[in-house]
């Protein structure tokens, strides 16, 4: 594991974060400073004193480090890595050096006398950083820990609120399965709103889910701003406030009445990923929120895109919460787990 603001090494943390203790992470006197300001170029710092002690004693090279001093200004300058693809990008030492031969001393003998060797004297070292990109940190979570998960092993669903309104609920192989059978114009509804409760930043939400019988009347899961109550809303008038803000997955298919739909919507519409209409394949869909309020929304494993937004969820349901206008079929909605999980140790990228 590769240092990050909190760990040293994969088992060690520094003594301040961002090694930034004097007397256990690093020297509290700088080797050298050098003001930056342009991109796209390198920057130079001498070490020769540093290079001078490890040539005396090797054990003490534990490399440098690169710090802002004035970090009241804020922003931040990217600086390509040894594994930077393009290999002249990639920062290196350079050590100017002379041979320096010693006036033989005469002696008053003619026994032969061997050559002197010649020494090696170092003289000024530089560290030359190539500077690619100025921005500002984006602060990522290097361990998340678990805060609730609903693996749907419990038939009795507890903790959970449930609405079937002549709909169907089953819990088996640990999968939650949400359906109607006859028709009718409401479709079961299942919901918690203590899950989310606190959580100010630095969580993600998961849910693995798929489809089947499609309809078009569609199904979802639905991370919400607001608590929510159980109640529904004549379809056409539109969700309460709060309601489906955050995060929703919606699948309806009716090759009849030419509806094609398949997406999951983050924030609104601000982030949205499409699928293919009528895939009963499980997905698995993943939210995550830093410490800047950026929401990434996950598809699959894959990054669909980022948002920032101050808004938290209160809420989740599966299912429904709409009244259609007539009886009818819906598709339904299959869940095999809920997870939510916040930030243990921050780092930034």
């Amino acid at each position: 594991m590769e240092a990050t603001w909190f760990r040293a090494t994969g088992i060690d943390y520094w003594g301040v974060p961002g090694c930034n203790d004097t007397s256990s992470d690093r020297s509290p006197a700088p080797l050298d400073q050098q003001t930056i300001y342009e991109r796209d170029r390198w920057y130079t710092w001498d070490v020769t004193t540093a290079v001078r002690a490890w040539v005396a004693d090797p054990g003490t090279n534990k490399g440098v480090i690169v710090q802002q001093t004035n970090t009241e200004v804020g922003g931040e300058f990217d600086i390509s890595s040894s594994e930077y693809p393009g290999p002249d990008q990639r920062p290196y030492l350079m050590i100017r050096y002379s041979l320096q031969t010693p006036t033989p001393t005469h002696t008053s003998t003619a026994t032969p006398t061997s050559t002197p060797t010649a020494t090696v004297v170092p003289t000024p070292v530089s560290v030359y950083l190539p500077v690619m990109r100025k921005g500002y940190p984006i602060w990522v979570c290097d361990e998340w820990g678990y805060a609730f998960r609903e693996e749907f092993d419990d038939p009795a669903l507890g903790g959970w609120s449930v609405s079937l309104a002549s709909g169907q609920e089953k819990v088996s192989d640990s999968v939650i399965r949400l359906w109607t059978q006859p028709y009718t114009d409401r479709f079961p509804l299942v919901w918690r709103n203590d899950v989310l409760s606190g959580i100010t930043q630095g969580f993600q939400f998961e849910a693995r889910f798929r489809h089947t019988d499609f309809t078009a009347y569609g199904t979802t899961i639905g991370l919400n701003s607001a608590s929510f109550d159980g109640k529904r809303s004549p379809a056409g008038q539109g969700l309460p406030p709060g309601i489906e803000d955050i995060l929703t997955i919606h699948h309806a298919v009716d090759a009849g009445a030419s509806v094609y739909r398949f997406d999951i919507s983050l924030l609104r519409g601000q982030v949205v990923w499409v699928g293919t209409p009528g895939d009963t394949n499980w997905h698995k869909v993943r939210i995550t929120v830093d410490a800047d309020n950026r929401y990434t929304l996950y598809v699959d494993g894959q990054s669909v895109g980022s948002v920032k937004s101050t808004l938290r969820p209160r809420s989740v349901y599966l299912g429904n919460p709409t009244i259609q206008p007539f009886f009818g079929g819906w598709t339904q909605l299959h869940v095999d787990y809920i997870r939510v999980s916040t930030c243990l140790v921050w780092g930034y990228e």
